[in-house]
């Protein structure tokens, strides 16, 4: 949500303050119709622009995952997933490297019924549609002792 300042403080100091805390635009008193539609316009094509990456998908390496149309893709072949791995590879998927334990993939799951262990069927289903080679990952990656995480592999 793109927010712009309207404003009759003019200080120097009020500017960076209002930008620093959070404005995407600045606009003090007295202004002009016209320039506050100027303005709205521009921050509204802005927000456009981020919609539109954000559509396109997340990408990470070759694969693409799209939170939007709940789509998975492996060098711009489609993937079917189950919502269970797609919860779990969306989430990898935003953090690129991060490594994330069992219990927190098995939140982003959402089934209060499942184990951890889960978790570890769930990775194994992922791992033989993304990998190139599933007993080899490249892709998504098991950190001894703590979990898994997505990297750009090949």
């Amino acid at each position: 949500m793109p927010v712009l300042m309207l404003t009759a403080r003019t200080g120097e100091d009020d500017l960076p303050l209002g930008l620093e805390r959070g404005a995407d635009d600045y606009l003090t008193k007295p202004y002009s119709p016209g320039e506050l539609l100027a303005r709205v316009r521009t921050l509204l094509r802005r927000m456009d622009r981020v919609g539109q990456a954000a559509a396109a998908g997340i990408r990470v390496g070759a694969v693409t995952v799209d939170p939007e149309r709940h789509t998975v893709a492996v060098a711009g072949e489609p993937v079917d997933c189950t919502p269970a791995e797609f919860a779990i590879l969306a989430a990898l998927a935003r953090h690129p490297g991060r490594v994330f334990t069992r219990a927190q993939l098995l939140q982003q799951i959402g089934d209060r019924d499942s184990t951890e262990r889960a978790v570890d069927t769930h990775v194994m289903n992922l791992r033989r549609k993304i990998e190139p080679n599933p007993r080899r990952p490249v892709r998504l990656l098991n950190v001894y002792g703590m979990g898994y995480k997505l990297v750009e592999g090949r």
